[in-house]
């Protein structure tokens, strides 16, 4: 029917646990914690825990890389960073997954995509135009 398919791959981005020293990791960190809100990352917030420099980066890293439209070059941070798309949310602790999705910490599962790759919202289809 159509001479392509829509993909709305969901991509995060990541700490890279291979082979970066934590210093890098520490500085990329503290550089993009003062770009997006890392308040879900303080002590006795949702994302806190585990508390390792690569699971507080890597929630950083996802929000401004989910920020900035997935861009080319907004999952590097140095070389300590990578995409992935193996969902990183834990508990209540909720990674967004697409340019538009709200930065908070709690997932709603109201929707979903189906295999056709139609969005399936409590019963109704919708259309995806790309």
């Amino acid at each position: 029917m159509y001479p392509y398919v829509c993909q709305f791959a969901e991509t995060y981005c990541v700490a890279n646990y291979f082979g970066v020293p934590q210093d890098f990791q520490i500085a990329a960190l503290a550089w993009t914690c003062g770009v997006v809100d890392c308040s879900p990352l303080q002590e006795g917030q949702v994302c806190f825990e585990p508390n390792t420099v690569s699971a507080h980066a890597s929630y950083a890293y996802n929000l401004y890389y989910q920020q900035n439209g997935r861009l080319n070059g907004t999952c590097d941070f140095g070389g300590t960073a990578m995409t992935t798309s193996d969902d990183p949310s834990h508990g209540s602790c909720y990674f967004p997954d697409h340019p538009s999705a709200p930065a908070t910490t709690t997932r709603s599962h109201g929707s979903r995509f189906s295999a056709s790759g139609a969005v399936l919202i409590t019963g109704l289809v919708l259309v995806m135009v790309c």
